[in-house]
């Protein structure tokens, strides 16, 4: 009697069959083990409570500090989420900037404020106090500079004005509005 050669080949099929899966189980271990570490995902490494930051410039002088409730850096971008921030700027007149979240570049050079952005410059002199207020402000922190790409309001005394951007230099004392700018502005009735 002859076999036939199908029923010769069942069991070297069947090895070839366990061979690939157990290729295919050994790899998917592999990928899996390998997103482990956490930098193929945007999941934070640490997280700080009662976040406090100095920065001093070269000679040693305070430039600004921020202070938040809560911190969170993410290793895959190097990047971190403040909750709630509230920077102090140093220079004359002093600036305060708050927000309901700030994001921050790796380097802290770039940091965009998000939700309720509110500054105020300070009284200094003959200049009155000063509000600005905008849904998104990124500022440079170093180098003293803000702008916006959305409607801004900046409101000095009783005059208010507000534009469709902003670019604002601390170092130079300049605040320029853009876009479709419209505003009222109150004499001071001793002139």
């Amino acid at each position: 009697m002859m076999k036939s050669g199908g029923v010769a080949l069942f069991p070297l099929a069947l090895v070839a069959f366990l061979a690939a899966l157990t290729f295919w189980l050994e790899r998917a271990i592999q990928s899996e083990a390998g997103n482990r570490d956490g930098k193929g995902r945007h999941d934070p490494d640490f997280i700080v409570d009662n976040f406090a930051l100095r920065r001093f410039d070269v000679n040693g002088t305070l430039q600004y500090s921020a202070v938040a409730p809560k911190m969170v850096h993410f290793a895959d971008d190097d990047s971190t989420v403040i909750q709630v921030p509230k920077f102090t700027f140093y220079r004359m007149p002093m600036m305060y900037l708050g927000a309901q979240e700030a994001w921050m570049d790796k380097d802290g050079k770039e940091v965009r404020l998000t939700g309720d952005v509110r500054g105020v410059r300070a009284a200094n002199g003959d200049t009155p106090e000063a509000i600005f207020t905008s849904a998104i402000i990124t500022i440079f922190p170093d180098d003293e500079r803000a702008r916006s790409n959305t409607r801004t309001t900046f409101i000095e005394e009783h005059s208010n004005v507000a534009g469709d951007s902003f670019e604002a230099d601390n170092k130079q004392k300049t605040f320029a509005l853009a876009g479709r700018v419209r505003g009222i502005f109150y004499r001071d009735k001793a002139h």
